[in-house]
C-alpha cells in the first residue's frame, strides 16, 4: 500500500494478540480466549461436580441410618462415626490440594481422584451385596472392615477431587478480562446451585432406594454415575485452559522456607530489615505491616547467601496470604460444627415422627436434607439475579455485598436454625410425653416431620450466604497457584468442625449419661435431649458472630484488602482491557518511517508524523509505530481525534523537542505533544519523550514554555511503560479526561529545573497512576481543579515538591478536587511531601482524601496542608472565604523529616478544616526535635502518633507541641477531638 500501512507480521505485533496471558491448552500451547475457557468448559467440569456430588451424599446422607440399621450401632456411636469420617473426607483436601499444586496439577488430580472414587464406590456396593448375601443378623468383622475400608477410600478420592476441579473450573475465567472476572463470580453461585441439584437428586432417588429397596442398588449407582461423569470430563480436555506457573519451585516449598528461615532469623533487628527491604527496592505497604516476623525471611545469614534458597518478598507474600486466611477460618468453625448436624441428629429426629404422605407411601428421614438443596437451588436465581443487583445499586460494589458481610449473614441465619430446631424438637418431645411414647423409642410420634422443614429450609439459605462466601473467600485470596490449598482450607472447616462435633457428642454422652442416666444422645430419642444440645450450639455461635465487633481491626483490614480489589476490578472495567488485544493479524501497522521520517535527532520530522497520524487515525484497528533505536525530531503538533477505531501508539524510539526556543512553532506556544478527543486508545512501549527543556529553564519568564505530553478531552486511554522527561514545563497533563490508566511510567527532570511537574491533573476523572517512578523540579504529582476519583498506587518520587492537591481557589475563583486515595509510595528528597494547598478567598472544597502506607526520608514538609498559599513572599492573610477542607485521612505514614514542623494543618479562620483523621504516623527527624502545628483544624487520631497530634483539640492559641509536651497513646486508644478556632 502505497500510504504506508500495512499488516502487522508475528514478528511485528507483540501484546496484540488474542491469546489468554498465563495459560496454554493441554498441549501447552497458547490457548484463544475465543475457543477455550468461559461458560464452554465451566460446564464440563460442574456436570462433573454434579455426578460426584450425587455419589458424595449419596453416601454421606443416609449414612447414619446405614450404621444405625444393617451395622447395628448406637444412635451416640454412629453420629461420632458419621462426624470422623466426615471430618476426614474435609481434611483429605488438604493432601490432595498440595499434591496438585505441587505434583499432579489440578486436571491430573481430578482424573486420578476419579478412578480412586469409582473403586471405592466399587467396593462399598461388594460390602453391601456381602451383608445382604448373608443369612445372619450381624454383621461379620471382615464385613465391617470392607465396609470401613472402601468408606475412607471414598474419602480419599474426595480429597482429591474437591479441592481440585472447582480451582480447575474457576481458572477457566480469566480475571484480567472484565466479562470474564464478572462471570467468574457468577461461577461460584451456579457451580453451588449445580452442587446442590446433585445433592436433591441423591437425597429423593437414592435415600428412597436405599431405605426401600436395596443398600447394594443404593451404593451402585453411584459408582455407575462417577464412571459416566469420569468420561464428561475427559471429553472436555481440548477445551480446557491450563495455568501456568510463574515459579517452578512448589509453592509449599516457597511458603515453607519462609517459615524456616524466619525462625532461624529469628533474632534480627527491625532495622536490618528495614535495610535489606530498602536495598530490594521494597515500598512500605499495608501488608508489609503484617505478621512482620515474616519479614525476618528477607534477611539472608552470611553463611547461606550463596545456597539458593533467597525468600523474596512474593515468597514472603504469599506465606501471609495464607495467615491471613486464619481468622476467618477459626471464626467459621462454629458454624461447621452446626452443620454436621443436618446429616446426623436432624435425620435421626425425623426417622421418631410421622413421615406418611400417603397411607401407603413413607418418606425417608434422610431425605428431609433435599430441603436444604431445594431451598439453595431456589434461592440462588433470586441472590444472584434479584439482590446482588439491587446490593450492586447501593453499594456500588460489583459483587452487591463483600464477601465477609455475606458470611457474617450465614452465621446469623444458621444461628436461627439452630433456635428453631431447639423449639422442634422441645414440641416433639412434649408430644411423646402427652402421647405416652416416652419409653417406647419404636413408636412413631404422632407429630408431623414437616414440622422439621423450617430448619432445614433456613439453613440452605444460611448456605447461600456462608458456603459460597467462603468458597469464593478461600479462592480469592490466595495467590493463583495456591488456590486448590485456598479451596481445601475451606474445606478443612468442615473437617475440623465434624471433628469438634464428634468431641462434643463424645463428651456430653459420658457426661449426662452416667449413673442409671438417660444422656442427651440416647438411643431412645423420646428420653434424650436434642433440644439441650441445639441450645448450646446456637449459644456458641454468638461470640463467633460477634468475632467482627470484638476484633473490628482485623475484619477492618481484611474488607480493606477486599473493596481494594474491587475497586481494581472496577478500574479495568472502566478502561475495558478487551479492547487491547485483537488476533495476530488483525491490526494495521502505520509505521512513521513509511512516511518519510529520518529518526536521527536532526532532520524535522514534524510532517511524516502528523500525516501518519492521519493514517492511523482513518483506519480500523491501527498501531502507529514509532520505531526503536530512532531519534525523532518533532515540533509542537496537535493530534486530534476522533479516530475510526481505537488505536494504539507504539513508542519503542526516542521523540525529541527542539532544544532551543527559537526553533519552537509560535502556533502551540503551550502544547508540545497533543492528543485530543480519543476513546479507547493505548500509548505504550520502551521509548522516550524527551521535552528538551534546558535552555527554557533558564529563561526565568515562565510564558509560552510547552508542556511535553497532553491527553485532552479523552475517554478510556491507557499510558504503559514510556519515558517522558526533561520537559520545558509540565512533562505529563491529563486534562478534561475521563478514565485514563498510567501504569509504569517513569517521569524526570532535574530537581531545579522550575514548574516541571511530573504528572498533572485537571479536570478529570476515574484516573488510575500505579507503579509509576518520578523525579523532577516541581511537584511529583499535582491534581487540581475539577478533578475526582483519583487513585494512586505503588508511587516513587524524589526530588520533586512531592504529591500535591492543589493549588485551588486562586483569585477568588472555585476550586473541587474529590475521592483522592494514594496507597504505598515512597517520597525521597522532597521539599514537600503530602501537601494540600489552597489560595485564600476561594471557595468549593477538597474532600474525602485518603494517604496510606507512604514512607518518606529527608522530606521537608511531609504533611501540610497550607490554605494560605500565595506563590509568592508575601504574607497570606486571611480572608472571608475559602476552600473548605474535610474528611482528610493519614494512615500509616512514617519516615524522617528534614524541617522541624512534621505535619502543618495551617487552616482558614473563616473555613476551618474538618474531620482530619491520623492514625500510626511516626515521622522522625534527623537532627533534633519534630513538631506539628495547628491552626483551625479539627478531626482525631488514633494509635501511635508522633509528634502528637493533641493541638487538633486544644483551645491554646498558638498551640505547637513539642517532644517535651508529648505524650505517647495507647495504640488500642481513639480520641474524638472537636473543632477549636486558634
Amino acid at each position: 500500500m502505497a500510504l504506508g500501512a500495512a499488516a502487522i507480521s508475528d514478528a511485528e505485533a507483540p501484546l496484540l494478540d488474542d491469546t489468554v496471558e498465563g495459560s496454554v491448552d493441554f498441549k501447552g500451547r497458547p490457548v484463544s480466549r475465543s475457543k477455550s475457557g468461559g461458560w464452554k468448559s465451566a460446564s464440563f467440569i460442574i456436570g462433573v461436580e454434579v455426578a460426584e456430588r450425587f455419589a458424595y451424599y449419596g453416601i454421606s446422607s443416609n449414612l447414619i441410618s446405614y450404621l444405625t440399621g444393617p451395622l447395628g450401632q448406637s444412635t451416640a456411636t454412629a453420629a461420632e462415626s458419621v462426624n470422623v469420617w466426615s471430618g476426614t473426607a474435609s481434611l483429605l483436601p488438604l493432601l490432595g490440594g498440595f499434591l496438585a499444586d505441587t505434583l499432579l496439577g489440578r486436571y491430573r488430580m481430578v482424573i486420578v481422584a476419579s478412578i480412586v472414587y469409582i473403586l471405592g464406590l466399587g467396593c462399598l456396593s461388594l460390602s453391601a451385596l456381602i451383608y445382604s448375601s448373608d443369612s445372619s443378623d450381624s454383621p461379620s468383622q471382615l464385613q465391617i472392615i470392607l465396609f470401613f475400608f472402601s468408606l475412607y477410600i471414598v474419602a480419599l478420592a474426595q480429597g482429591g477431587h474437591k479441592p481440585c476441579v472447582q480451582a480447575f473450573g474457576a481458572d477457566q475465567f480469566d480475571e484480567q478480562d472484565p466479562e470474564e472476572c464478572k462471570a467468574k463470580s457468577s461461577f461460584f453461585n451456579w457451580w453451588y446451585f449445580s452442587f446442590c441439584a446433585g445433592v436433591l437428586v441423591a437425597l429423593c432417588v437414592l435415600n428412597y432406594i436405599q431405605d426401600n429397596l436395596s443398600w447394594v442398588l443404593g451404593f451402585g449407582i453411584p459408582c455407575i454415575v462417577m464412571c459416566i461423569a469420569l468420561i464428561v470430563f475427559s471429553l472436555g480436555t481440548y477445551t480446557y485452559r491450563f495455568r501456568l506457573h510463574s515459579d517452578e519451585r512448589s509453592p509449599f516449598l516457597r511458603i515453607s522456607q519462609v517459615f524456616v528461615r524466619a525462625a532461624r532469623n529469628w533474632q534480627t533487628t527491625t532495622s536490618a530489615i528495614s535495610m535489606e527491604a530498602e536495598n530490594q527496592g521494597i515500598l512500605p505497604y499495608e501488608g508489609f505491616q503484617q505478621y512482620k516476623f515474616l519479614n525476618k525471611a528477607l534477611v539472608t545469614p552470611d553463611g547461606l547467601k550463596q545456597d539458593g534458597k533467597v525468600c523474596s518478598i512474593t515468597d514472603i507474600e504469599e506465606a501471609k496470604s495464607i495467615l491471613r486466611l486464619v481468622p476467618i477460618w477459626a471464626t467459621c468453625l462454629v458454624y461447621a460444627v452446626v452443620f454436621s448436624q443436618s446429616s446426623t441428629l436432624f435425620t435421626k429426629q425425623g426417622v421418631t415422627m410421622d413421615r406418611y404422605i400417603t397411607p401407603t407411601f413413607q418418606v425417608p428421614a434422610a431425605s428431609l436434607q433435599s430441603v436444604i438443596s431445594l431451598s439453595i437451588v431456589i434461592f440462588i436465581p433470586v441472590y444472584d439475579r434479584v439482590l446482588v443487583p439491587i446490593a450492586r445499586a447501593l453499594s456500588r460494589k460489583p459483587s452487591g455485598i463483600s464477601m465477609l458481610q455475606r458470611i457474617g449473614t450465614g452465621i446469623f441465619l444458621s444461628l436461627l436454625s439452630m433456635v428453631i430446631a431447639a423449639l422442634v424438637e422441645r414440641k416433639r418431645l412434649e408430644t411423646a410425653i402427652e402421647y405416652g411414647l416416652v419409653d417406647m423409642p419404636k413408636a412413631t410420634v404422632p407429630m408431623s416431620v414437616w414440622w422439621l422443614t423450617p430448619q432445614y429450609l433456613l439453613f440452605g439459605v444460611s448456605d447461600v450466604f456462608t458456603m459460597i462466601g467462603l468458597q469464593e473467600f478461600f479462592y480469592d485470596q490466595v495467590p493463583s497457584e495456591l488456590r486448590s490449598i485456598g479451596l481445601a482450607l475451606y474445606l478443612s472447616i468442615f473437617g475440623i468442625g465434624s471433628f469438634i462435633s464428634s468431641f462434643l457428642i463424645s463428651v456430653i454422652e459420658r457426661a449426662t449419661g452416667g449413673q442409671g442416666h438417660d444422656s442427651w444422645f440416647s438411643d431412645n430419642l423420646n428420653r434424650a435431649h436434642l433440644d439441650y444440645f441445639y441450645w448450646l450450639l446456637a449459644g456458641l455461635m454468638v461470640p463467633f458472630r460477634s468475632a467482627d465487633e470484638a476484633y473490628p481491626d482485623m475484619f477492618d483490614i481484611l474488607s480493606t484488602i477486599e473493596d481494594s480489589d474491587k475497586q481494581e476490578d472496577d478500574e479495568f472495567e472502566l478502561l475495558d482491557s478487551t479492547y487491547w488485544k485483537s488476533d495476530r493479524g488483525d491490526k494495521v501497522l502505520v509505521n512513521v518511517d513509511a512516511f518519510g521520517a529520518v529518526g536521527d535527532g536532526v532532520s524535522d520530522d514534524t510532517e511524516a508524523f502528523v500525516n501518519a497520524w492521519k493514517q492511523a487515525c482513518s483506519t480500523p484497528k491501527s498501531v502507529l509505530l514509532v520505531p526503536e533505536e530512532r531519534r525523532y525530531l518533532v515540533n509542537a503538533t496537535r493530534f486530534k481525534g476522533p479516530c475510526a477505531d481505537k488505536i494504539i501508539v507504539q513508542i519503542d524510539g526516542t521523540i525529541v523537542a527542539p532544544d532551543d526556543p527559537k526553533n519552537w512553532d509560535p502556533k502551540n506556544p503551550r502544547i508540545w505533544l497533543g492528543f485530543y478527543n480519543l476513546n479507547r486508545s493505548v500509548f505504550q512501549g520502551n521509548g522516550v519523550i524527551d521535552g528538551s527543556g534546558s535552555k527554557w529553564w533558564a529563561d526565568s519568564c515562565k510564558r509560552n514554555k510547552s508542556n511535553a505530553l497532553t491527553i485532552s478531552s479523552s475517554t478510556a486511554v491507557r499510558v504503559k511503560g514510556l519515558t517522558i522527561q526533561n520537559s520545558q514545563q509540565m512533562n505529563f497533563v491529563i486534562t478534561r479526561s475521563d478514565s485514563v490508566r498510567v501504569t509504569g511510567v517513569k517521569v524526570s527532570a532535574p530537581g531545579d529545573s522550575p514548574n516541571t511537574d511530573g504528572i498533572h491533573i485537571t479536570g478529570s476523572t476515574n484516573v488510575v497512576l500505579q507503579n509509576c517512578k518520578i523525579g523532577t523540579g516541581d511537584d511529583c504529582i499535582s491534581i487540581v481543579n475539577g478533578s475526582s476519583n483519583i487513585k494512586m498506587k505503588n508511587i516513587y518520587c524524589g526530588p520533586g515538591h512531592g504529591i500535591s492537591i492543589g493549588s485551588l481557589g486562586k483569585n477568588n475563583s472555585t476550586g473541587i478536587v474529590e475521592i483522592v486515595d494514594l496507597d504505598t509510595a515512597f517520597l525521597r528528597d522532597a521539599t514537600n511531601g503530602l501537601r494540600i494547598k489552597t489560595w485564600q478567598g476561594g471557595s468549593g472544597y477538597v474532600r474525602s482524601v485518603r494517604y496510606q502506607n507512604v514512607r518518606m526520608e529527608n522530606v521537608s514538609n511531609p504533611i501540610i496542608i497550607d490554605q494560605f498559599y500565595c506563590d509568592s513572599p508575601k504574607t497570606c492573610k486571611n480572608q472571608s472565604s475559602a476552600i473548605a477542607i474535610s474528611q482528610i485521612m493519614y494512615l500509616n505514614i512514617s519516615g524522617t523529616s528534614r524541617s522541624q514542623t512534621a505535619m502543618k494543618f495551617a487552616c482558614s479562620d473563616a473555613v476551618p478544616c474538618t474531620d482530619i483523621v491520623l492514625n500510626d504516623i511516626d515521622i522522625q527527624s534527623k537532627d533534633g526535635t519534630v513538631e506539628t502545628y495547628c491552626n483551625s483544624a479539627s478531626g482525631f487520631y488514633f494509635g501511635y502518633v508522633h509528634p502528637s497530634a493533641e493541638c487538633l483539640s486544644s483551645s491554646n492559641k498558638d498551640m505547637i507541641i513539642s517532644p517535651e509536651k508529648e505524650a505517647e497513646p495507647s495504640k488500642s486508644s481513639r480520641q474524638y477531638l472537636v473543632h477549636t478556632e486558634l
